[in-house]
């Protein structure tokens, strides 16, 4: 760490100097130090949520200006703008991946959480995607159920058939009675309970991904 006397002909100096150069105080004395370029190292549920952000920036820009009224008197008195409340409200009510959980073993009995509502918030659960890591021989005889967490309502109960190719997944519809998708408050969840392992030799491991939307609570 090179140690520098009278900075940039001054006294002292602090902060950075185009991208890299950046000049500090320390108890040691003043320092001047090369910064290395950041990667920048993104998850997928972050790019895709910037491909949320992007596709709301879009349809803003194609509203009419008594659209974009409509969500300026909207916003009045939230803290927010027409734009904001606008982006805030597509990005709630789009379909997508909620969350991932990885390496679940089928063949062990007992439940897994896969999600958990944000406060503020409701949650639309579509369905759980299971996709296969390692198997060696599947026979579909399995029973995994996906519960909702407060009060172990079954939505549906599916076999483990489709499960023995990780060139496919398996979609999983999440249904309460009456066919339609129950909506989950803040606080409770999503599970998935393995009820009767499958009888194929070897491991049964996925991951598993909760599809759906959220609304304001």
């Amino acid at each position: 760490m090179p140690k520098v006397k009278g900075p940039l002909f001054s006294l002292r100096a602090s902060g950075k100097i185009g991208e890299r150069l950046i000049f500090s105080e320390r108890k040691t004395g003043h320092q001047a130090r090369f910064q290395r370029k950041q990667k920048d190292r993104k998850s997928f549920e972050q790019f895709r949520n910037r491909e949320v952000y992007f596709d709301a920036v879009g349809l803003w820009r194609k509203l009419s200006e008594e659209e974009k009224n409509y969500w300026r008197r909207q916003a009045v008195g939230r803290s927010l703008t027409g734009f904001n409340l606008f982006v805030k409200n597509y990005y709630m009510n789009t379909i997508r991946k909620l969350a991932t959980v990885k390496d679940i073993d089928l063949k062990t009995l007992g439940t897994t959480p896969l999600y958990t509502v944000p406060t503020g918030c409701k949650v639309v659960v579509i369905g759980v995607v299971l996709r296969t890591k390692i198997f060696e021989t599947v026979n579909g005889d399995g029973n995994i159920f996906i519960l909702q967490r407060s009060n172990d309502d079954v939505f549906l109960i599916s076999d483990t058939s489709g499960l023995d190719n990780p060139d496919y997944f398996l979609f999983i519809f999440v249904e309460a009675t009456g066919g339609l998708s129950p909506v989950i408050p803040a606080g409770d969840g999503v599970d998935l309970k393995v009820e009767s392992v499958d009888t194929g030799e070897g491991p049964l491991v996925v991951d598993a991904d909760v599809i759906g939307y959220l609304i304001e609570g």
